[in-house]
This record gives structure tokens, C-alpha cells and sequence, in this order.
């Protein structure tokens, strides 16, 4: 397996940071686990690594569609993703998704306002500008964001 370093940075909520530098996020609720973003570690799959970290249900948060924030997406039922992110040409985002595309049919759309409950906290998303055509700059109010 790939060495990935794992830090306690909060209570019930964990950094992950990958060979390639890459770090990405578990936050944990009473009732399910959120992963934000997934590292870009190729050849490895990072669900061995989740797991160590917790057995909750698992949904994927993807804050922006780039390589190293959704490679792994493959490996989640459940994945929130601004649909905005997808207003790229189809060869840039077979390569922003590692030619790993199937789970965009399935993805929830979020954007600023959306909620992500994980029981007895959520994840409130918070669109920011950024490297990524999602260019909305709103924030939201005190919960937890993305």
C-alpha cells in the first residue's frame, strides 16, 4: 500500500496526504462520514486507507473538478459535485477524472446553500473563486464548509 500520512487535525475529523502531496479530508458524524476530495495516488485505492479511519457510511464531497481532488471517485456510491465543474471539454475532463468518468452520471449537484447531513452536524457548501470555471463567491453562514 502507498504511504499516506494521517493527522487528527479536530475532533472527528482527519487530513490524508498522499505520495503525490495531494491531501484530502474525512469528517465524521453520528451517522455517516464525509471524504473531502480523494488525493491522486494511482495504483492504490484510498478506501483501505478510509477505513482505518473509520466504518461510518461514506459519501464523497468533490470541492473542485480537478485530477487530485476527484481520481478516486470510482470508489463511492454516494458523491456531491457541483455540476458546474463539468463545463469543461470532454478530453480535459477525461483527463481531470483519470479516464474514470461513470460516477459523474451519478453525482448530486451542490452549490453554495447545499447541505450535506452527516447526523447530528452537516456540511454547509460555500461556492468560492477559484482555478475552475465555477467562479460564485457567496459564503454561508456557521457550519462546516466545503
Amino acid at each position: 500500500m502507498a504511504n499516506f500520512k494521517i493527522q487528527q487535525i479536530a475532533d472527528r475529523v482527519f487530513s490524508i496526504l498522499d505520495e503525490g502531496q495531494a491531501s484530502f479530508y474525512v469528517i465524521e458524524g453520528t451517522e455517516r462520514a464525509a471524504v473531502v476530495d480523494t488525493g491522486i495516488t494511482r495504483g492504490e485505492r484510498i478506501m483501505p486507507v478510509i477505513r482505518q479511519i473509520t466504518q461510518m457510511p461514506l459519501i464523497l464531497a468533490v470541492t473542485h473538478a480537478h485530477l487530485d481532488h476527484m481520481f478516486h471517485a470510482d470508489e463511492f456510491e454516494t458523491i456531491y459535485l457541483s455540476r458546474r465543474e463539468l463545463t469543461v471539454e470532454p478530453d480535459v475532463l477525461e483527463q481531470m477524472t483519470g479516464g474514470k468518468q461513470s460516477f459523474l452520471e451519478t453525482a448530486i449537484d451542490i452549490g453554495t446553500d447545499s447541505v450535506i447531513d452527516l447526523g447530528d452536524d452537516s456540511l454547509e457548501v460555500c461556492g468560492v473563486p477559484g482555478h475552475t470555471p465555477v467562479r460564485r463567491s457567496s459564503c454561508c453562514g456557521s457550519s462546516a464548509r466545503i
